[in-house]
C-alpha cells in the first residue's frame, strides 16, 4: 500500500508508475517480484516488513483501486516484459553466408571476363596457363597504377565494393563489420580471382572498398526508405539492381 503522506505528495497514477518503474529497473527484489501490487509498498520507499501491507491492511484510495482492480503481479525479472533474450550472431556466420555466394559469382566472372576480347581487359590470352606465374607476381611484388578503362575502375570497382558492403549490411551487420568485409573481399578480388591474370591495381584496392562503402551505405538506406511503406515494382526492381544483397537478405 502507498502510506498516505506518499498519496498526499503524489497522485494515485503517478505512484502506481512509480511502483512499476523500479520493477523493470531491477530495484524490486526477489522477496517483493510475484507479490501482488495491492500487497506491496512502492520499494522506493522502503524495504524488508515495512515494504508489505500488513495482514489487515487493504488498499482504501478509490482511484488506485480503480487502476489496479485485481491483484496484479510484479514480474519476477525484466525477462517477463521483453521476452527470453536473444543470443547476438557474430561476424563469422554472416560472413560465411556472404562470402560464400559472392566467391561462387566471382568465379564465374572470372571466366566470363576470359572469354572477352583480350583488348578490353588487358589480360593474356594464355592467362590460364600463366596463372601461377601471375599469381606468384601478385604476391611477391607491389600493386601497381593500372590504366583500365575509367568506367571499369571508376563505376565498376566503387558499385561491386558496394555490393561487398551490403552483403553484410543486409544481414543487420555494423558498419565497421561492413566495412571490413569491403575490404577483404576486395583484396581476396585482387589477390587471388584477378591474381591469376595482373597485379594488384592500387586504384581498385583503395576505391572499391573505401567509395564502394560509401555508395553502399547509401543504397543501403535508400532500400529502407523504400521499404517503409512496401514496395512498389518499381521500387522492386530499383532495390534488385542497385542493392541485390538487400533483395537476397532482406526480401522486399
Amino acid at each position: 500500500m502507498i502510506p498516505s503522506k506518499m498519496r498526499r505528495l503524489l497522485p494515485p497514477a503517478a505512484a502506481s508508475f512509480l511502483v512499476a518503474l523500479c520493477a523493470v529497473a531491477g530495484i524490486v527484489g526477489p522477496s517483493t517480484a510475484g507479490m501482488p501490487l495491492d500487497r506491496v509498498r512502492p520499494p522506493c520507499h522502503g524495504s524488508g516488513a515495512d515494504s508489505y501491507l500488513a495482514d489487515d491492511e487493504v488498499v482504501t484510495d478509490p482511484e488506485l483501486a480503480a487502476i489496479f482492480p485485481g491483484p496484479l503481479e510484479l514480474p519476477a525479472s525484466y525477462s517477463e516484459f521483453t521476452g527470453p533474450s536473444q543470443p547476438v550472431e557474430g561476424f563469422g556466420p554472416k560472413f560465411l553466408r556472404a562470402w560464400i555466394p559472392i566467391t561462387a559469382g566471382e568465379l564465374a566472372l572470372l571466366g566470363i571476363t576470359a572469354s572477352l576480347p583480350k583488348q578490353w581487359t588487358g589480360w593474356s590470352s594464355d592467362f590460364v596457363a600463366d596463372g601461377v606465374g601471375n599469381l606468384g607476381e601478385a604476391w611477391s611484388r607491389p600493386p601497381v597504377m593500372d590504366d583500365d578503362w575509367w568506367v571499369h575502375n571508376y563505376v565498376g570497382h566503387p558499385y561491386g565494393g558496394s555490393i561487398y558492403y551490403n552483403s553484410i549490411r543486409s544481414q543487420g551487420g555494423s558498419v565497421r563489420q561492413s566495412f571490413l568485409m569491403s575490404v577483404i573481399l576486395s583484396c581476396q578480388w585482387e589477390y587471388v580471382i584477378e591474381g591469376v591474370a595482373e597485379r594488384p591495381s592500387i586504384q581498385d584496392l583503395i576505391i572499391t572498398p573505401v567509395v564502394g562503402s560509401l555508395v553502399g551505405e547509401g543504397f543501403h538506406r535508400l532500400a529502407a526508405q523504400m521499404r517503409k511503406n512496401g514496395t512498389t515494382i518499381p521500387e522492386k526492381v530499383a532495390i534488385t539492381i542497385l542493392n541485390p544483397m538487400s533483395a537476397v537478405f532482406e526480401g522486399y
